[in-house]
């Protein structure tokens, strides 16, 4: 629980969500919420949240021996902008976020020679969604 406090007067409250299943599917989300003053509900909304429901189509090309540009397709019109995300073992995670539904591509420079990276790239909306990969 959550207290509000209005002058000298504390009000205890909580806010509970529900998932609606029955409006959602993989890529949409249907929640509603409302908050509840001593067991007497005040308000209630109503909210839909949705993630890409494309899987990007990903690949790279060597720009020189320590860095490449990826390239990605998505066909889906529901995409605010894009995490990329670059692993490989033994090394920290590397993450970008492209916040322009428009860009189809990102240079990454300072990669290590002879490693090899895992690159992932999501497309987001209100969500992440599913993610396209490939090796370097």
């Amino acid at each position: 629980p959550y207290y509000l406090h209005l002058g000298e007067e504390m009000y205890k409250y909580s806010l509970p969500v529900n998932w609606n299943a029955t409006n959602s599917d993989f890529t949409h989300h249907q929640f509603e919420c409302g908050a509840m003053f001593e067991n007497m509900q005040v308000t209630a909304l109503m909210t839909s949240i949705r993630a890409p429901d494309g899987i990007p189509s990903v690949d790279y090309e060597d720009i020189n021996a320590t860095a490449i540009r990826i390239f990605w397709s998505i066909s889906t019109s529901f995409v605010n902008g894009y995490i990329i995300t670059i692993t490989s073992s033994n090394l920290p995670d590397i993450t970008y976020q492209v916040n322009d539904e428009t860009v189809r591509e990102f240079v990454v420079n300072e990669l290590l020679r002879e490693t090899d990276y895992n690159i992932e790239v999501r497309g987001y909306y209100d969500l992440l969604g599913a993610p396209g990969s490939v090796t370097a």
